[in-house]
Order: structure tokens, then C-alpha cells, then sequence
């Protein structure tokens, strides 16, 4: 291969003169021969170092970057390939991210007539004020959520305003079945995470344009806060902050369920010994089993916080008949294998 003049290797690089230059000055591609006119003059050596440089660049690497592997003849090439596929990591991830919002806003504006510009604008910043405080994929489970469960927020909230159009305080005990949904619907909400319902708490409260969206204002979630506060801090007398959070807070609709099953059952004078009753007994002991993840101690003390705290009976599932009810039933169940034990089951 004869030398090449800088014009024709920026001919053949599909490179500029003038880059071949810079990587010259800056020393990363220096030519190895210089004419006696001062030409630089470049060899093959020269050429297989700049298709080094080309190859290099391509996977985003910056120049300082180039000459510091080159230098070191490769030895700092895992670690520069390292960085460099953190950083694509960063670019997907981002690009991702930005694909996610932009599809959250298409739904958002998916009302099947032309949105006028202030309509977009108001969803695009309230799409703003949301990536605030949530990554676009808890987003988009969160108001799929809230869509999904809106024949729900609509009467309790409805309820609630009626509480406070009549001027019933909010630390009444009749407010408490009102706190008790409240607390339940918002759980399942956020699927069971308690950090992504406080931030949505936290965004409602300092971010003035997400307020009073889906019929819930303010003074709503003011008014039954203090309700659910209350319940809270009876609850808490039982159970740590730790024991709330680690329980399966999902299971209120299976829960309600059951306690319709049993009120028709009990109405048409179901037992507490007859085998339908112990099936409907095993059938609430698994579901409070599923609630505390088989955790006896935390089931009993759960148990105890609803028999000894009036403020929690008002807002359960059970009714005060009920709970006797699959008491009874329950002994009945656990008899014949406390007897098979030589136990008596009432001093057990």
C-alpha cells in the first residue's frame, strides 16, 4: 500500500480533512510520514489505527475515551465496554420511560373527538405533575386501576359527602364502616403498596392541578382521613406499624364476599355444629390465615385488637352475630381434634 495524502484518506474514511486533522493535533492519529513539502503522509499502520478510531467511535465512545484504550493496547477495554453498555442501559431505560408517558398521554387524549389545545396542554402537564412522583409503568397500573374501580369511588365517595352535608364529625363511630372502605378500596388500589399510596397522598396534597380529579377533593380526603386515622391508631395498639404492612391487605372483596354467604345462611337458620357451618368456620380461618401469610401470632393478636377495640367492630366485615357465629362453628371444628389429643378445647 503506497501512502496515502490526508485528502485521500478522508476520501476513502468517508471522514473530513479537517477531522483528520483534529485527531491529529489532539495526537490520537498522528501520520507517520510527513512529505519535505510537509504533507501528512499516512501507512498502513496509520489506516488500521483509524479504522480502530471508526470502530470505536461507533460504539458511542468519546475520543478521550479512544486514545485512553488505544494507549493502553486494549487493557482498559472491558471497562470502557462496560460503561458503555451502562450508558445504552440509561438510553433504553429513558427512551422507554419517555414511550411509556407519551402512550399514557395518547390514552389520556383517546376521547374519540379532536382535542383542542388546551385540553392537551392540561393533560400534558398533568402527565408532568404525575412522573413527579411515579415511574410511567406504576402510571399506567394506577389509572387503569382507578378506571377499573370507579363504580366503587363513586358511592362511597358520595356516601362520605352525605356524612359531611349533615354534620356528622369525622371521629363518629358511624363514619367508620365509611373509613374502613376507604382504607380497603385504596389498598387494592395501589395492588397492596402502602409507599405508592403515600405518595400519591403526598402528591394530592402539594400538587394543586392533580386535586379534585375523579370526584375526590380535598375536603373528602381531609374529612375521612381523620376517620382512617383513628382506625389506624386503635389498630396500632395491637399491631406494629410492621405487622399492618406485611399483611395481605388486598383480600376485602373475597372477605365481603363470605360475610354475605354466611348473612343468607345464618337467615335461613344455618347451626354453628352443622357441617355447612364448619366448612363456612374453615373457609374464614383460611382467608384470615391468607390475610396474616400464616402467621398464628399476628392472626391472634389480630383477632384481639377486634375484640377488645369497639372503634374496629364498627367498621368490620363480620358483624359482631357473625364473628360468634364462626366462633362457635370453629370450636366445633377444632374439637374432635383437641379430643383425639386428650385437649379440652375451651382451655387450650
Amino acid at each position: 500500500m503506497s501512502l496515502l495524502k490526508v485528502g485521500e484518506l478522508a476520501k476513502r474514511s468517508g471522514l473530513t480533512v479537517r477531522t483528520l486533522h483534529h485527531y491529529d493535533e489532539i495526537g490520537l492519529l498522528v501520520p507517520s510520514v510527513r512529505s519535505e513539502s510537509g504533507y501528512r503522509l499516512y501507512d498502513r499502520a496509520d489506516v488500521a489505527r483509524l479504522h480502530a478510531i471508526q470502530a470505536l467511535r461507533k460504539l458511542g465512545l468519546p475520543l478521550s475515551e479512544v486514545g485512553e484504550m488505544l494507549a493502553c493496547d486494549g487493557a482498559t477495554l472491558p471497562a470502557i465496554v462496560e460503561r458503555q453498555i451502562q450508558a445504552l442501559d440509561r438510553e433504553i431505560e429513558q427512551a422507554s420511560e419517555l414511550r411509556a408517558r407519551l402512550t399514557l398521554v395518547q390514552a389520556a387524549m383517546a376521547t374519540g373527538s379532536t382535542p383542542s389545545v388546551s385540553d392537551w396542554l392540561d393533560t400534558l402537564s398533568l402527565m408532568s405533575t404525575y412522573g413527579k412522583y411515579f415511574a410511567a409503568d406504576e402510571l399506567k397500573t394506577i389509572l387503569q386501576n382507578l378506571k377499573r374501580m370507579e363504580s366503587e369511588w363513586q358511592p362511597l365517595t358520595a356516601q362520605i359527602r352525605e356524612q359531611m352535608a349533615l354534620g356528622v364529625p369525622p371521629t363518629d363511630l358511624s363514619v367508620q364502616p365509611l373509613a374502613r372502605r376507604w382504607m380497603d378500596l385504596s389498598i387494592r388500589w395501589m395492588e397492596g403498596d402502602m409507599d405508592r399510596l403515600i405518595r400519591w397522598g403526598r402528591m394530592y396534597r402539594e400538587e394543586v392541578q392533580a386535586r379534585g380529579r375523579h370526584g375526590i377533593d380535598l375536603d373528602v380526603i381531609d374529612y375521612i382521613g381523620k376517620a382512617v386515622e383513628m382506625r389506624l391508631a386503635a389498630l396500632h395498639r395491637h399491631l406494629s406499624p410492621e405487622d399492618v404492612a406485611r399483611m395481605d391487605k388486598t383480600l376485602d372483596p373475597q372477605c365481603r364476599q363470605y360475610a354475605a354467604e354466611l348473612r343468607v345462611l345464618m337467615d335461613e337458620g344455618l347451626r354453628p355444629d352443622s357441617p355447612k357451618a364448619r366448612e363456612m368456620a374453615q373457609r374464614w380461618f383460611e382467608l384470615m390465615n391468607r390475610m396474616v401469610r400464616g402467621d398464628a401470632d399476628l392472626q391472634a393478636r389480630l383477632v384481639k385488637a377486634f375484640d377488645t377495640e369497639p372503634l374496629l367492630r364498627e367498621g368490620a366485615v363480620l358483624s359482631q352475630q357473625q364473628r360468634e357465629f364462626i366462633r362457635q362453628a370453629m370450636a366445633d371444628l377444632q374439637q374432635p381434634r383437641e379430643t383425639e389429643k386428650g385437649l379440652d378445647p375451651h382451655t387450650t
